[in-house]
């Protein structure tokens, strides 16, 4: 059976939800200036020449930990949907658990490419 329910826009899961999308917006609006800022590099560089050595980048550290933060928050307000807590501090703790839990699983520096290994045959 079908039934409507109301739910107040001051429920915790509701806000909870309102904050990881203010959050992941803000998020994929730095990300974008970022990439931005590289494409207008790399275009820079290929104007150049074709014969110009590829250039060695290290991302910002906030660029490296921010896709692993946007998933601890997306999870965490998905969490938060399932669990529905009333409250706004339990509900704004979950959305803090998700960030905090993501920044913890970001890796720490680039991943570096090694040299190719020479391998004998026999």
């Amino acid at each position: 059976m079908l039934s409507l329910v109301h739910v107040s826009m001051k429920t915790g899961f509701v806000v909870a939800g309102l904050v990881g999308v203010v959050l992941l917006l803000a998020s994929g609006l730095y990300l974008a200036g970022k990439g931005k800022a590289l494409a207008f590099v790399l275009e820079e560089i290929s104007a150049q020449g074709p014969d110009q050595p590829a250039p060695k980048f290290a991302p910002p550290p906030l660029v490296m930990m921010l896709p692993t933060v946007n998933t601890g928050i997306a999870l965490s307000v998905a969490f938060a949907m399932v669990l529905k807590p009333v409250s706004i501090p339990i509900a704004l703790a979950i959305v803090a658990a998700g960030i905090v839990l993501g920044a913890l699983a970001a890796p720490r520096r680039p991943a570096v490419a090694r040299a190719p290994v020479a391998v004998s045959e026999g």
